[in-house]
């Protein structure tokens, strides 16, 4: 309501007086990268009066945003459902507004070529909070998420270590600390001396809890971190920020269906800004992800698997980014997805050999907001798909193959 809300107050402000259109720049392609990615445009960005101008569609869902088109007005509106950013820009004019009204003001009007709408690609991405770079000897634009420079920033800060075992990990876990992994096998559950205020033994399991760590990185190259306890998380973070998870394999050594985990294989609690690539996330762990009150978390390439309650539980208020990563090979789970009074985004996702015993996604509120987009579902079995019809799920692009069991 709150978007449809702000979406008509948006158009109705929207007083624009028309302009004639100025003639653009031909030359060579221009290129457009974001955080050192090449974006893909099926219209050309061009120049015009020394601005460039791109699709709508394809710099607004890079940057995040999900957008609607308003036919009878011509206006795109761009929101955020991570940082709840509203934009709304009409055909022809020279103003943009914000979600609270305020006016932006444009050098050079938004406009259709080829069927496309194309927007000034400077102001667009500055209003999303993204510093913009023109290089025109090369005829490249670098935009940059301001989330991305300061988390390059903290990177050079970080001291980098060795690890070659458990105890050394848990030892040199602290704020501006790169953890390169040496070994290949580190057991939580063994015999472990720590000595480290940002580490705190759990007193009801074997397990650890790592406390107000800011800017850690732990790299693996594919070296696994595990526990052989059922009841301990593997990994668990307790207030920080700027956590980053490489290549690693974290997980129970005890497996489905001799053993029903209760820990997870990672879990944040009031945390921020966690990225974990190239992970698997394994085990009879309940949750491949837990996540209380944690906001910004990225997961990209990485798998979840043999999970034994759900792969992903974010609850109060935790916003979570997914793509190009695995869910498969789990069974007897409450929703593949669990969520409460939060906010995800699966991309390009692969969903197969999932059996839930109830739905195959769980919300426990109507006030969670879920986007899957460019997704495959495969040989994937549930009672319902969605336990509420309340929630707010956008489904685009998603591809349902091979056979489907219902109930």
């Amino acid at each position: 309501m709150k978007r449809k809300v702000l979406s008509l107050m948006i158009i109705a402000a929207l007083a624009l007086a028309m302009c004639c259109v100025p003639a653009f720049a031909e030359g060579e392609d221009i290129k457009v990268y974001l955080d050192n990615k090449e974006l893909s445009f099926d219209v050309a960005p061009i120049i015009v009066d020394d601005r460039v101008l791109v699709p709508m569609r394809v710099i607004f869902e890079a940057l995040g945003a999900e957008v609607t088109w308003e036919g009878e007005t011509k206006t795109a509106i761009a929101y955020d459902p991570e940082t709840e950013r509203v934009l709304a820009i009409t055909i022809g004019s020279n103003i943009m507004l914000d979600g609270d009204g305020n006016k932006i003001i444009l050098d050079v009007p938004a406009r259709i070529e080829s069927g496309r709408t194309l927007l000034p690609l400077r102001a667009v991405s500055e209003a999303f909070g993204c510093l913009v770079e023109w290089d025109g000897l090369e005829r490249e634009v670098d935009i940059i998420n301001e989330d991305l420079q300061y988390a390059l920033d903290l990177t050079a800060r970080q001291e980098t270590v060795e690890a070659a075992n458990a105890e050394e990990l848990l030892n040199f876990i602290g704020t501006d600390k790169k953890i390169v992994l040496t070994g290949t096998l580190y057991n939580l559950s063994d015999e472990i001396k720590v000595n480290n205020p940002y580490v705190e033994k759990n007193a009801y399991d074997s397990g650890y809890k790592v406390k107000n760590v800011s800017n850690m990185m732990i790299s693996g190259n594919g070296a696994e971190i595990v526990t052989d306890d059922i009841l301990a998380d593997v990994l668990s973070f307790d207030n920080c920020e700027f956590i980053e998870l490489l290549n690693l394999k974290i997980g129970h050594t005890k497996s489905l269906p001799e053993y029903m985990c209760e820990g997870a294989v990672t879990r944040f609690d009031s945390c921020n800004n966690i990225y974990i690539a190239d992970c698997y996330l394994y085990g009879c762990g309940a949750f491949g992800i837990y996540a209380d009150n944690t906001k910004k978390i990225n997961v990209t390439g990485g798998k979840i698997y043999d999970c034994s309650y759900t792969g992903i539980w974010l609850t109060h208020g935790s916003t979570a980014k997914v793509s190009k990563s695995e869910f498969c090979d789990s069974s007897h789970m409450s929703g593949f997805i669990r969520i409460d009074e939060s906010k995800i985004r699966l991309t390009e996702c692969f969903i197969h050999d999932i059996k839930c015993d109830s739905a195959f996604i769980e919300t426990l509120t109507d006030t969670s907001d879920i986007t899957i987009r460019d997704c495959t579902f495969s040989r994937i079995s549930y009672v319902d798909f969605l336990s509420s019809n309340r929630v707010n799920l956008n489904m685009d692009n998603c591809r349902f193959a091979d056979s489907i069991a219902v109930g």
